[in-house]
């Protein structure tokens, strides 16, 4: 949905999607390698344009590009979505960066950051199929919840992460992340 939602960590920032973005997530999303475990994306820019536009006219669902501070290169895109207000809970997840990018660990302290801080949620969640993913996750703190079975039905594994796991854990990743931000910003 169209949002003004935000978050500058010391080498990344998140902003919301834009329909100028369409390019850049198509090359993205259709790598075979980078989405090999995406929805399928067609390879058409104005496909990417119109998707954005219907994304704007869906509640609970906050898309954004991820991007290198100092210079506004873009470096990917990830989203929370699937809100429930009952629960407060919403999945995070198309998330991907390009090649090389450093912006892993930031971007996903922002998503979390904006989800647990801006959105006022108490539980965020990740389903997937990618194992390097899952581990990422399970490193970063986050609970294995378990295998899911999604739309398409294909199999999925669950990691969820609380709001106190969260305000738990951020501050003991700050020496990584200004360590790669050392890197990133020289």
């Amino acid at each position: 949905m169209r949002h003004s939602l935000q978050a500058e960590g010391e080498a990344f920032r998140l902003r919301p999607v834009s329909v100028d973005d369409a390019a850049f997530i198509v090359t993205l999303r259709t790598d075979p390698v980078l989405g090999k475990y995406l929805h399928a994306t067609s390879p058409d820019i104005d496909d990417q344009r119109a998707w954005t536009k219907r994304y704007y006219e869906r509640e609970g669902d906050w898309y954004f590009m991820v991007e290198q501070r100092a210079t506004s290169d873009p470096q990917g895109a990830v989203a929370i979505y699937n809100y429930d207000t009952d629960q407060k809970a919403a999945e995070w997840g198309r998330w991907i960066l390009k090649k090389g990018s450093l912006a892993a660990l930031e971007s996903a302290a922002l998503i979390y950051d904006i989800g647990f801080d801006q959105l006022g949620l108490e539980m965020m969640y990740s389903r997937t199929a990618n194992k390097l993913v899952v581990s990422f996750n399970t490193r970063l703190g986050s609970t294995t919840e378990g295998l899911v079975i999604g739309t398409e039905g294909e199999r999925l594994i669950e990691t969820r992460m609380t709001s106190a796991q969260w305000h738990e854990l951020r501050a003991g990743l700050q020496k990584k992340i200004a360590a790669v931000a050392a890197i990133v910003n020289r």
